[in-house]
């Protein structure tokens, strides 16, 4: 007797871009999903997406990819359907701020066909964030930073059960880890010299702040990260000219604090 091993369709992209508040605001709503939600100023813009822990682990939204290789009525595309965020990515070396979004989606097909004519895409030509734009806090302090990464997962779970395609999706615990570059004197007395290597070996948590604007986002164009995190073991310092500590970090809820991020158009998405 022989048995057949089928494990069914899992389709994945992962597409990087320079980053700004418009971009986000999608890529944070399939990320967060219900716990995405967009507020207005008097039922005008701006329009403020705020994201926090979902407390519900079903999916409210998902997109399409298509990777156009046409461009007449009868070419045929490929495309990925049913697709979430599952993993998101925000860092800077110091120069923009860049954008890795990990998507996972249901079901994909090469003999998609979409009319590109009549497609109207329109640029908003919104300028990238820079990080020499960006304000950077520990707690209530404002510090100098020269990078950062962070990795916001939402461990999503693409159940497939007795069939092809996923029938459920389940989001998981979410996470986040990354890194921040900072010198040992940073420009806040409490937050130089040893303060976070006394910070790592204490498992003292702190709050990170880094925004562009105003924070939380008010204004079309903000956008605002606020994580609570403890310094994981590995604090390094090196450097030539200065001495620089990079530090890794895990996203923790300390009951009080855990991550809100925020970002502000002048566009409405209709999010619950």
């Amino acid at each position: 007797m022989l048995f057949r091993s089928l494990n069914g369709k899992q389709p994945s992209f992962t597409g990087e871009s320079d980053g700004n508040a418009y971009l986000l605001r999608t890529l944070f709503w399939l990320l967060f999903q219900s716990g995405a939600v967009e507020t207005d100023t008097a039922g005008l813009a701006p329009y403020m997406v705020t994201c926090t822990q979902y407390t519900n682990p079903e999916t409210e939204v998902w997109a399409s990819i298509l990777r156009k290789l046409g461009t007449d009525t009868g070419d045929l595309h490929h495309i990925i359907t049913g697709a979430i965020v599952k993993s998101l990515t925000l860092s800077s070396d110091g120069a923009q701020l860049k954008v890795s979004a990990e998507f996972q989606g249901r079901d994909w097909s090469d003999s998609f066909e979409f009319d590109t004519l009549a497609a109207v895409l329109t640029d908003p030509a919104v300028a990238t964030l820079m990080w020499e734009d960006a304000t950077v806090k520990l707690d209530a302090n404002t510090i100098m930073a020269s990078g950062f990464s962070l990795t916001i997962n939402n461990n999503a779970d693409f159940k497939r059960y007795n069939a092809e395609l996923a029938q459920r999706v389940v989001l998981g615990d979410l996470t986040a880890e990354g890194e921040l570059t900072i010198p040992r004197v940073t420009g806040a007395a409490t937050e130089d010299d040893n303060a976070q290597i006394d910070a790592m070996l204490a498992g003292t948590d702190k709050l990170l702040t880094i925004y562009w604007g105003n924070s939380p986002a008010t204004t079309a164009g903000d956008l605002s990260i606020i994580a609570n995190v403890r310094y994981a073991e590995g604090v390094t310092v090196e450097g030539d000219t200065e001495l620089e500590m990079k530090i890794p970090l895990v996203g923790v809820d300390d009951g009080t604090n855990s991550i809100n991020i925020s970002v502000a158009t002048d566009e409405s998405y209709s999010i619950p």
